[in-house]
């Protein structure tokens, strides 16, 4: 599970990519709309920090993207669909979730 610097659960998804090609084009889905929702898309372990604006695609050292401020009711699916034709991994979108099942981090 994905958690904050207080052990909590962050709302956070992570998206893997069968290839880097795809998850560099991905980023430029960052601040793009699943739903009524703008969601935050963050290299996972790599250089660039979650609170830059600045794409800095040259920094990117990993096929699996973080995202954030996804809507509550956003499936597996519905990611998979937000982000188009790139190549995500079977078993490669992880959203965290509440007891009741909601998608925490968005509305």
């Amino acid at each position: 599970m994905l958690n904050n610097e207080w052990g909590k659960p962050s709302g956070r998804a992570e998206v893997t990519f069968y290839n880097h090609e795809d998850a560099i084009e991905s980023m430029k889905k960052h601040k793009d709309y699943i739903g009524t929702r703008y969601v935050e898309i963050f290299p996972k372990n790599s250089n660039v920090q979650e609170d830059e604006d600045e794409e800095e695609e040259e920094k990117i050292e990993t096929d699996t993207l973080r995202l954030r401020g996804i809507p509550f009711a956003a499936t597996e699916q519905d990611v998979i669909t937000f982000f188009g034709d790139a190549q995500i991994q079977p078993n490669g979108v992880y959203i965290v979730r509440d007891s009741s099942g909601r998608a925490l981090g968005g509305e």
